[in-house]
């Protein structure tokens, strides 16, 4: 069932992506949170008092033990960034040499010259 779970939240979270690029649409707080974007959310009028022991945690800690345990984290998933990225510049750069792309970043930049 775990593998059902995880695919299912996959596949929500690239429709959710999907819907932002492509509509510009903002996540709240609470959708992040359930897309696992994000390991807390905290209530404005409580969230300094919730932080602050977090972040005397985090300063009794060693940097070593810090960085070592970023690393860690950002290494299961680097690869596959660094791949997304490739393609990713790939795509714009294709996309931003046709006509059409050259003439709409044109217009744009006349309009903001204009203001």
């Amino acid at each position: 069932m775990r593998i059902l779970s995880n695919t299912w939240l996959t596949l929500r979270v690239v429709l959710q992506a999907n819907e932002m690029l492509m509509a510009g649409r903002m996540l709240t707080a609470l959708e992040a949170y359930q897309m696992g974007l994000v390991a807390q959310v905290f209530w404005p009028t409580s969230m300094m008092s919730a932080v602050i022991p977090r972040i005397t945690n985090m300063a009794n800690c060693s940097s070593r033990v810090l960085n070592s345990t970023k690393s860690l984290i950002r290494s299961q998933q680097k690869e596959r960034l660094i791949a997304a990225n490739h393609t990713e510049a790939n795509i714009l750069a294709e996309i931003w040499s046709t006509p059409e792309c050259q003439k709409s970043m044109q217009t744009f930049l006349e309009h903001f010259d204009e203001k």
